[in-house]
Order: C-alpha cells, then sequence, then structure tokens
C-alpha cells in the first residue's frame, strides 16, 4: 500500500511539472490566404520567378519585413483541378498588417 502512494505521489508530482514547464502563452499571428489557378502555359516555375521579384522589392522597400510568406501546393485532395496553389502571408500581429 504504502508503494502504491509513494507510485501516486511521484506520478503526480511528474505530472504537475510537466503542465508547469509551459511558461509563455502562445502567440496569435495574423494570417492572408490566397488561392489561385495557374494561367495557360503557366507553372510552379513562373509563379517562384514571380515570388523572387516580389521579394527582392519587399526587401527593397522595408514595409514588409514581419511578413512571412509560404506557398502550399496541395496533394491529398479530392479534386486537384479545383486550385493549384496557395498564397499564405503570415503577420505577427493584426496591427502589423
Amino acid at each position: 500500500m504504502k508503494k502504491l502512494l509513494f507510485l501516486m505521489l511521484a506520478l503526480g508530482s511528474v505530472l504537475s511539472y510537466g503542465q508547469e514547464a509551459l511558461e509563455h502563452e502562445p502567440v496569435a499571428n495574423k494570417a492572408e490566404y490566397y488561392v489561385a489557378s495557374y494561367n495557360a502555359r503557366k507553372d510552379m516555375d513562373d509563379l517562384i520567378n514571380w515570388a523572387q521579384d516580389f521579394e527582392d522589392w519587399q526587401n527593397e522597400s522595408g514595409l514588409y519585413d514581419s511578413m512571412a510568406t509560404s506557398l502550399l501546393v496541395p496533394y491529398f485532395i479530392n479534386n486537384t483541378s479545383t486550385h493549384d496553389v496557395v498564397w499564405l502571408n503570415i503577420w505577427p500581429s493584426p496591427t502589423a498588417q
């Protein structure tokens, strides 16, 4: 009985430590999603070339220094003809947007 009580106390202290280990609150962000399909005779290479031009312009202007951009390509969906790519902009806060 003493061993069971000791085991329960030890397990309880370990589990409570795991809950206290997270010392910061999650940080919310603001995201913009742009869903697109390619024009005729255009593909991912054209989009990446345009994205590199956008990045160069963005770095020169400094307007969007706090924004992160990602390109998402859908692979595992039922109907892949509905859209080709998702352009994602992530901002640290709504005020930075």
